[in-house]
């Protein structure tokens, strides 16, 4: 058996600590003081412009997702930045050679917050469910599971259908429910009143308004932070949501826009963290007959006139240009295939569209009016660099809805994308989101063999190199994504704060967050 027991604490000094019902292990994320007296009182506002899609957690892909309900679950398996593993509720773990069969041991005097332990039946019951659930968001991640056993209350064994290199991640980043409450209840009643581990409990949720969470009074494990209640309320205008942070109507905001940075720099009472950023722009092609993009010369065409150094300086100052397909802190990034693919050359676009057979029919360029900033800036400037080389562009602009339609259809020549990167994701992306969900009609077989292989695999190590090597086929056909553009990951928040942590994915761990 390989073990994948990370024993440095210095993980845990990174993202947060774990606790349960008993005596905790002693691992804390950071040198914090005490919680304050009258914790209760204190509370902690903090907006996105998206609100959650849902309370129950395995049917919801928001991007704050992981951010919120890390207050309400303790993480199963603490991951950081870098993608390295430290014990969670699950204190050690095993894999077997073939990469079928996970072996777990629970950390022992955890409880939910309604006192009901935690339990190995809490995790069978929450991915069976979840693995027998084709509506579910989460479905995909957990339908190879074909076996749990559980040894006792505190072991159990996973075992697959077919090895999975991103099992762990899917473990670490797994909700759970309480197994008693569940059967009770059913899945649509528990959900609407969440139970977890976490340092917090679910309160009430307001759609569109606010999600208000609670201390858990139950919570034993080490908890430093002074705050008593902490709640998220979706704003979805920029502006507004800067100007709450300023007024102290919250206290962090994720994603501070381009447009306001300077001003939120300048302002003495407020903190910013800006790092190598996640969300990137995409140019999607569709690579069947009768569309130009069908032909690779066109493609290659399409891509040399775009210069990506001047949309990112000129457009969104807080942008890369991106030449691969996976950003530098996400699995899969090769540094030496970064930089070898798709730049900007006029002359070698004009050869390229010389050799495609292009007449000069306009390409259906759909574009989502609502899912990135400054859209029209960057259509105008896509369409001029595509002019310059003799390459017309009838522009339609879509309603969030309309466009997932026309996407989903296949109906149109090019499509703007963009996409949220985390560090393992990037496989999960290129598999699922290209090959399944985005009708490109990408016909690679080498690539696809290739990409699930980076499912296959029982190691790490053979899981990347497949998705290497995929990407660089993809690169070399210039389909069926052409990258654009990675962001600069910030936020900003009132300095009489801390114990607040972000990370490249743009999610945040509050839940040690304090006030000083």
């Amino acid at each position: 058996m390989k073990r994948f027991l990370c024993l440095t604490l210095s993980v845990l000094l990174l993202i947060g600590c774990l606790a349960g019902c008993g005596s905790s292990d002693g691992a804390v994320t950071q040198t914090e003081a005490p919680a304050a007296a009258g914790a209760e009182n204190v509370t902690f506002v903090f907006s996105q412009s998206e609100d959650i899609q849902s309370t129950n957690q395995f049917n919801d892909n928001s991007i704050v997702n992981i951010s919120i309900f890390g207050l309400l679950f303790d993480y199963l398996i603490e991951q950081d930045h870098q993608g390295s593993f430290a014990p969670g509720l699950i204190e050690e773990w095993t894999q077997s050679e073939d990469g079928l069969t996970y072996s777990f041991r629970l950390k022992q005097d955890v409880c939910f917050s309604d006192g009901h332990p935690f339990t190995t039946a809490a995790l069978k019951a929450s991915w069976e469910y979840a693995g027998g659930d084709e509506t579910l968001a989460a479905y995909s991640k957990w339908s190879n599971v074909a076996e749990i056993t559980c040894g006792d209350d505190y072991n159990m064994e996973v075992t697959l259908k077919e090895p999975d290199a991103t099992f762990l991640v899917n473990v670490a980043q797994s909700a759970y429910v309480d197994p008693v409450e569940f059967e009770e209840l059913g899945a649509e009643e528990y959900w609407k009143n969440p139970l977890g581990c976490g340092k917090y409990v679910f309160k009430t949720w307001d759609p569109g308004n606010q999600l208000v969470f609670e201390k858990n009074e139950r919570y034993s494990g080490e908890n430093y932070s002074n705050v008593g209640k902490i709640i998220f309320k979706p704003i979805s205008e920029d502006l507004t949501r800067v100007s709450a942070l300023q007024t102290n109507e919250v206290n962090l905001i994720f994603a501070v826009p381009y447009e306001q940075l300077e001003t939120v720099k300048t302002d003495s009472n407020l903190v910013i963290e800006q790092m190598a950023g996640s969300m990137s722009l995409w140019m999607g092609v569709q690579c069947a007959e009768p569309s130009p993009c069908a032909d690779v010369h066109f493609r290659k065409a399409l891509s040399a006139c775009i210069d990506r150094a001047l949309i990112a300086s000129n457009i969104y100052g807080n942008a890369t240009p991106l030449f691969w397909g996976a950003p530098s802190f996400s699995l899969g990034y090769d540094e030496s295939q970064d930089g070898k693919y798709f730049q900007y050359d006029l002359a070698e676009a004009k050869q390229e569209l010389a050799e495609s057979g292009y007449t000069g029919e306009p390409l259906k360029f759909i574009v989502p009016t609502t899912w990135f900033p400054k859209v029209n800036e960057i259509v105008q400037t896509l369409v001029a660099m595509f002019g310059e080389v003799g390459i017309n562009a009838d522009v339609q602009l879509l309603e969030g809805a309309a466009y997932s339609q026309a996407r989903s259809s296949g109906d149109y020549d090019i499509c703007l994308q963009n996409y949220r990167f985390g560090v393992n994701n990037a496989m999960w992306y290129w598999l699922q989101f290209v090959f399944n969900y985005g009708k490109y009609n990408y016909n690679n077989q080498e690539a696809l063999d290739l990409l699930t292989a980076t499912y296959r695999a029982t190691n790490e190590t053979d899981s990347v190199n497949s998705l290497k090597q995929a990407l660089t086929l993809m690169a070399e056909d210039c389909a069926p994504m052409i990258p654009l553009l990675v962001f600069e990951t910030n936020g900003a928040y009132q300095k009489d704060w801390n114990g607040i942590k972000i990370f490249p994915d743009n999610n945040y761990d509050i839940r040690n967050v304090t006030k000083n």
